[in-house]
């Protein structure tokens, strides 16, 4: 969608390699690039100063925030035309469950033609989509089929899989059957499914992973469609515009990301029985820390967070993004205390901030420990 995004600004950039990345430094990664750009030996996740070692031709643009979300909002609205019930992935990605729907429209395909040309006209972006029965079998027809628009049939789930790379399937990026694949020499899907017809040899060579990796070899996928306020977890991410390990502008990040926790979880009224802080480190290094949460209140949050960031952050080398998430998300009603008058003080004054963001905008006010450093930061939302 980023891609789409900037060509449809500048139709210059239509036939020439783009990368989107998150900063000009040269420490600063690819998040999205284009055909062109691939062919120039550009891949994703490539540092930009190694980028433009290896090609000067690469247009290299930065992380465009207030657009790539301007765009998402329209198309938002408009799937609220068609179903009530869909999934955002991210940027560009969406799940739709059209149930109970094949009655307004000749066919499914039909629904997917209308979809489309509807987004176009509100954004004039062109859409791919995936129609079948569960969102495995969606999202993979979205990578391989060219056509803009494909069904699977119900039942020909394992048949559409069978002659695919084994890569396609999500699971098989663990490294464990990453192993199993390449030591037995499986290219396709198929001698997969031949292996899962023996359960006995199976269950001995993938162990725990077998009952997941059956389901998806055979296009099996129950996950239900989460729509925006069901979605049982969410996820904000802080890429800093260049690595850092200043504790302090780490912490300011850590603190702001906190904050938007909470005010997500008090806008849906709900609250995250855990929370997960990951520190991404610029030589690929991940760790990260769960603790309990039960709360949306941004003074508890942020100290929690904060006391779970010290635990982890315990390297030299320098950070390049921060992920937190927060799980298992519930519903709470509001209760008058009647002895903890310091948890009243600090509930008001989230309501207050709440008030302040919902009418002059999220950005409009911000912590003063966050106030220096926040110009440093560039935010990344999923």
């Amino acid at each position: 969608m980023e891609l789409q995004a900037e060509r449809m600004v500048d139709h210059s950039l239509r036939t020439k390699p783009i990368a989107i990345i998150t900063s000009h430094h040269n420490n600063g990664t690819i998040v999205s690039l284009s055909k062109e750009a691939k062919n120039e030996g550009l891949f994703h996740g490539m540092k930009i100063g190694l980028a433009r070692k290896i090609s000067h031709r690469v247009r290299m643009l930065p992380y465009n925030h207030n657009l790539y979300g301007y765009i998402y909002k329209n198309i938002i609205k408009t799937f609220y035309n068609y179903t009530p019930l869909f999934e955002p992935i991210h940027y560009g990605q969406y799940y739709l469950d059209m149930s109970g729907t094949n009655k307004l429209y000749k066919s499914m395909n039909d629904i997917g033609i209308h979809i489309a040309k509807n987004i176009y006209s509100q954004t004039n972006m062109k859409s791919k989509i995936g129609i079948s029965s569960n969102k495995l079998i969606s999202k993979i027809s979205t990578k391989v089929v060219p056509e803009n628009i494909w069904q699977i049939y119900n039942g020909n789930e394992s048949q559409f899989l069978a002659p695919l790379s084994p890569d396609i399937l999500p699971i098989c990026s663990e490294k464990t059957i990453k192993k199993i694949i390449h030591f037995l020499i499986i290219n396709s899907i198929e001698q997969l499914q031949q292996i899962f017809k023996i359960p006995q040899l199976a269950s001995i060579l993938f162990k725990d992973l077998y009952s997941q990796l059956n389901q998806q070899v055979f296009g099996q996928d129950n996950t239900p469609v989460y729509p925006l306020l069901q979605k049982s977890k969410i996820i904000n991410q802080k890429i800093l515009s260049q690595d850092s390990n200043d504790y302090h502008l780490l912490q300011s990040a850590v603190r702001e990301l906190a904050g938007n926790i909470g005010y997500k979880l008090r806008k849906s009224n709900r609250a995250g029985k855990y929370i997960c802080i990951e520190i991404h480190y610029s030589d690929g290094f991940l760790n990260k820390k769960y603790c309990k949460l039960n709360t949306n209140n941004n003074h508890e949050i942020i100290k929690i967070c904060k006391n779970l960031f010290d635990k982890i952050f315990t390297r030299r080398n320098r950070v390049r993004a921060i992920i937190m998430t927060t799980t298992n998300l519930f519903y709470i009603s509001q209760q008058l205390s009647l002895f903890n008058e310091s948890s009243t003080k600090y509930q008001n004054i989230s309501s207050a901030l709440d008030i302040i963001k919902k009418k002059f905008g999220k950005n409009s006010i911000h912590n003063g420990f966050n106030y220096e450093l926040c110009s440093k930061l560039k935010s990344v939302k999923i």
